[in-house]
């Protein structure tokens, strides 16, 4: 069975190597800081004032410590092995090591062609810089849920929320805290589809910094995911506990939205606990309120349209109380704003309340 030889075997075979190529350990230390891959560009920028002399890099290719690949505009530099790599790092003075790693994330920083933010991340990381790496690990994990990469989304949100316990104690900081364990819990939420009890623990943190802050906003917003957990797990006197805490906690600074997203929520549930008196009076509270030019908004805060879910929920509520008209009215008014908003949620939201209007009308 073949053995791979560990760095610190491999260390001196590789070294009496690159002593053949003059002047190439500290070029390959400061190249090792990049990983595996680097370029040109990224390492003269680390190695101010040295030059590094373009025949180096060929010496090196010929005595197979690295090789060239060329995809973009310019050429990318891999370590032949990442033993390779690992060995020659392992040669860099810890003293030594935090500088050129913040060397390395600027570099990268200043390359607007390429999307380094996990790598500049994990740079100023490596350099105690914990204040700028978990401004670029938010960013990636920004990126990750753009594209619904759920699970990198969380380990790099994850990764920004552990740079913070290294910052001292401020407000700015208790913001960040907060909206990072909003974000996690988000993409934990989407990476399973519907709301799940995993993402508690987040929700209920968000909420804590919320009331610590006195920010009325960011309580409705953990509250909304919370409520949205237990509405799914069928937990209705959660719900309604949760609900009566926050509503004790607004007051007059509290938005109209905040204030229009509580007693929609307060609406779905009563509807669901079949008190359907106390539901239509607060969704028809949240029907009076100016939903269309506030849409996209609410849509970006909560991730609906409020004012097509009320519509559909209201159609439920009359169809029960069997008001045909007002049931078809509101029905109507949904299955409408599903074709302003064209996108297959809203009408597969919008179509099916409107055929169980239609059941429950007969």
């Amino acid at each position: 069975e073949e053995v791979i030889a560990a760095p610190n075997r491999l260390l001196p075979l590789l070294l009496s190597r690159i002593d053949n190529v003059p002047g190439a350990i500290q070029v390959l230390q400061h190249a090792s800081i990049f990983g595996r891959r680097f370029t040109l560009t990224h390492l003269s920028k680390i190695l101010l004032p040295v030059v590094v002399r373009p025949p180096l890099l060929k010496e090196l290719e010929t005595a197979g410590i690295v090789f060239a690949s060329q995809r973009g505009q310019e050429i990318t530099y891999i370590f032949k092995h990442a033993l390779i790599n690992e060995a020659i790092y392992s040669t860099i003075p810890l003293r030594n090591r935090a500088v050129l790693h913040k060397r390395a994330g600027r570099a990268l920083n200043d390359d607007n062609l390429l999307n380094n933010d996990a790598q500049i991340a994990r740079h100023y990381s490596a350099a105690s810089a914990h204040k700028e790496a978990g401004e670029f690990f938010e960013r990636s994990g920004d990126q990750a849920a753009r594209v619904a990469a759920h699970a990198e989304a969380i380990l790099e949100y994850t990764e920004a929320l552990g740079m913070i316990e290294y910052l001292p104690l401020s407000i700015k900081c208790m913001n960040k805290e907060l909206i990072l364990n909003r974000k996690i819990a988000a993409q934990i939420i989407g990476s399973r589809g519907i709301p799940t009890s995993r993402a508690i623990p987040y929700y209920l943190t968000a909420q804590d910094l919320s009331r610590e802050l006195g920010d009325q906003e960011e309580a409705v917003n953990a509250v909304w995911g919370l409520w949205s957990v237990h509405l799914i797990l069928a937990e209705l006197d959660d719900c309604l506990s949760i609900l009566n805490d926050v509503i004790m906690d607004l007051d007059d600074q509290a938005s109209p939205e905040a204030r229009l997203i509580v007693s929609y929520m307060l609406g779905v549930t009563h509807t669901y606990r079949g008190s359907l008196g106390q539901a239509a009076d607060h969704l028809e509270s949240v029907a009076s309120f100016d939903t269309v030019t506030k849409r996209d908004e609410l849509l970006h805060r909560f991730g609906m349209d409020i004012g097509l879910t009320t519509d559909s929920f209201l159609s439920w509520i009359y169809a029960l109380q069997g008001e045909a008209e007002w049931a078809t009215n509101a029905s109507n008014r949904a299955l409408q704003r599903s074709k302003e908003n064209n996108d297959g949620l809203s009408k597969a939201f919008a179509h099916v309340f409107s055929a169980n209007k239609c059941l429950f009308l007969g």
